[in-house]
């Protein structure tokens, strides 16, 4: 199938070089709207059309929230090089884990830091992760749990303009943070009338972010590519050759490998990229028995030279680490799998990029899709010899239709913590007019359809908040937190809670601090994350250097499923490369008759010289036949489990939740989060 090439309309400046018009178009709708979204292709400049704009409205206070930190990296320096070049008055600030302890005060806390950040009188760019700008608008950020609740305050007064990059990133859980800020400045704003300005930048819009902002009734612009535009035009995505297949790389190895033979003697290079680990260790694997040395980027290999080595070579291999903040020059042969519309539409916008280059070939395309659509793509795509990239987006999103994540549908079941939780501490910390907040708290729910009063969430779900406080408070004193959990409100909910769960025979009262800490591990993996890893991390040395590295850090459970093991000392594991998997099961303490639950696993009695053998604390949904084939068509990945005498397969941690939501046999909401020990 032949994919039209695409052009943007352009200005030129006096020097005959162009400027694409959408760079300027961003900056004049934001001073008409307060939302806007930038959906321009993939590779058309989308980054310098928000430095455009602060450079056009000149904010006092800018945060710009990246889903990743490499990607606040990237974005650190060409920020700093922009208000260099156009000589603005600006400081810029990265809000990072590692940044922040680098560039405070040694007797400031994380909180103070923060604090004197917003408070500057000076114009500041803020550059930060979703993580981090939700737990202060939380508090929860720092070792001081009591500071005044201004800090809350100076989150949602002092910022003028919120940027939020690479917006595809943000499924409708990741979504939470930008929909609770839409939310209060909508609510506030009908209070004092301030003016707020909000850009979203992506290739593919956000359908949940739509969703929200008609149903709160708020005015946005959507400047995207016209093609009847009557400016001047230049070419920013090439012709390509696209080829489909179905199934995974696994599945279809003997395929891509005579496909990279068949491209490695021709200029430009060879992208594959995979949503597992594992596939490209085959296929990397593979290669190297082949003679052909690919460079590999993928999230164990941390060094920026070690990456930046890896991206000279003409074939590279990668997982969805690349999704973000990577721009391949001169792709000649491009292969992917996608489970989703966003995946597909991104990964396809790495082939072909022109605008300002020259390509002198037609790059190859082969997307590899779930057997699951292979029937609808059938018919969607019958007889379709050339199409423009309109088109292919618009049947793209229809073959994917049933895959879409509703995210009202989403927060049924245990999401809906995350609202609880944000709503009793905005409650607590923030709010002192209660009429404001009857009506924040009545509307919030019913902007997420949830059936239910705030305070019977509260009821339910307090117990939980507060286990959530006392473990971390104790992580900065253990006198902060025993004098929080004295106070006469907590100690009579928790007593009522520990006395509930042993009548329901789901607490053992010796094992009081495994529940305590499983609680306090949930929420901080679940529903405080907004990047979502609850990945168990181990060192581990491979003899083979697989992947050009001999120590990395990675996934403990992958590792243990994919891994040749030669043997376990503490918590490092020593390999020799990729097997077949290894005969790995983990273990649930107990039999229990419920398809979602948490638990702490443990795993094959071979592999007990792991320290944390006993703490692998996990959300757990068990699969039959029919939710293993839908949780397959998510790109989900199931893995073995032990309850009694049987063997079992199991989603774990954030596709443990969504299934919950989604394809449960069993009520939604009625689900336990207290670990089963």
């Amino acid at each position: 199938m032949k994919i039209k090439s695409l052009e943007i309309p352009v200005i030129y400046d006096k020097y005959v070089k162009f400027i694409p018009f959408h760079q300027i178009e961003t900056a004049e709708k934001l001073k008409k709207y307060d939302i806007v979204f930038n959906t321009y292709p993939t590779g058309s400049g989308k980054t310098r059309a928000l430095l455009n704009s602060i450079k056009e409205l000149t904010p006092k206070k800018v945060l710009i929230i990246a889903p990743i930190n490499v990607l606040i990296d990237q974005y650190e320096e060409k920020v700093k090089q922009f208000v260099k070049s156009e000589k603005l008055e600006y400081e810029v600030v990265t809000f990072t884990s590692s940044r922040i302890k680098e560039t405070k005060e040694t007797f400031e806390s994380n909180q103070q830091f923060v604090r004197k950040v917003l408070e500057k009188k000076s114009k500041t760019i803020i550059i930060s992760n979703p993580d981090i700008v939700y737990l202060i608008l939380l508090q929860f950020y720092g070792n001081n749990y009591n500071i005044k609740r201004t800090m809350v305050t100076d989150l949602l007064s002092e910022i003028d303009f919120f940027a939020f990059d690479e917006f595809h990133y943000y499924d409708p859980i990741r979504s939470f943070l930008a929909i609770t800020l839409l939310f209060t400045y909508h609510q506030i704003k009908n209070k004092n009338n301030e003016t707020k300005k909000f850009l979203f930048l992506s290739a593919t819009p956000s359908n949940t972010i739509i969703k929200v902002l008609k149903h709160l009734n708020l005015n946005w612009y959507e400047v995207k590519l016209d093609e009847g535009h009557n400016k001047s035009k230049e070419k920013s995505l090439s012709e390509i050759n696209l080829d489909f297949s179905f199934g995974s790389l696994e599945e279809n190895v003997d395929e891509v490998i005579n496909e990279i033979n068949n491209h490695t003697n021709e200029n430009g290079k060879i992208i594959i990229i995979s949503n597992s680990l594992r596939r490209i260790w085959i296929l990397k694997d593979k290669l190297n028995t082949l003679g052909v040395d690919a460079g590999i980027i993928i999230g164990p290999i941390k060094s920026k030279e070690e990456r930046k080595r890896n991206l000279q070579k003409k074939v590279i291999l990668a997982t969805p680490t690349v999704d973000i903040g990577y721009d391949f020059e001169k792709v000649r042969l491009l292969i992917f799998e996608a489970f989703n519309p966003d995946e597909f539409l991104q990964r396809l916008g790495r082939a072909g990029r022109t605008l300002g280059k020259t390509l002198n070939f037609t790059p190859k395309v082969i997307a590899f899709l779930p057997k699951t659509v292979k029937y609808k793509f059938e018919q969607i795509f019958q007889d379709k010899n050339t199409i423009t990239r309109k088109e292919l987006e618009s049947k793209i999103k229809e073959i994917f239709s049933s895959h879409n994540l509703d995210f009202e549908q989403l927060y049924r079941g245990p999401f809906v913590l995350q609202i609880a939780f944000f709503l009793y501490n905005f409650e607590k910390l923030f709010v002192k007019d209660d009429k404001f907040f009857e009506d924040y708290k009545k509307n919030f729910l019913n902007l997420y359809k949830i059936p239910v009063d705030y305070t019977v969430l509260k009821n339910k779900y307090l117990p939980y908040f507060i286990i959530y406080v006392y473990e971390t408070l104790k992580q900065i004193s253990e006198d902060k937190a025993n004098k929080f959990i004295e106070f006469d409100f907590n100690k009579k909910i928790l007593k009522n809670f520990i006395e509930r769960k042993i009548a329901e025979r789901l607490i053992n009262t010796k094992k009081i601090n495994y529940y305590f800490k499983g609680i306090k591990q949930f929420f901080d993996n679940y529903i405080l994350n907004f990047r979502i890893n609850d990945i168990t991390n181990v060192k581990v040395v491979d003899k083979q250097k697989t992947f050009g590295i001999e120590k990395f850090d990675y996934s403990l459970i992958f590792i243990l499923e994919n891994a040749n093991i030669e043997r376990i000392d503490k918590n490092t594991i020593y390999i020799n490369g990729i097997s077949r998997k290894e005969k790995i099961h983990f273990e649930v303490p107990k039999i229990i008759n419920k398809e979602f639950f948490v638990t702490y696993l443990t795993i094959n009695e071979e592999f007990i010289g792991l320290e944390e053998n006993n703490k692998f604390l996990k959300a757990v949904f068990l699969l039959n036949n029919k939710t293993e084939a839908i949780a397959k068509s998510f790109g989900f990945y199931p893995s073995r489990i032990i309850m009694g005498s049987e063997k079992k397969k199991a989603l774990f941690g954030e596709q443990a939740l969504i299934a919950k939501t989604l394809f449960s046999t069993e009520k939604p909401w009625d689900f336990e989060i207290l670990p089963i020990v």
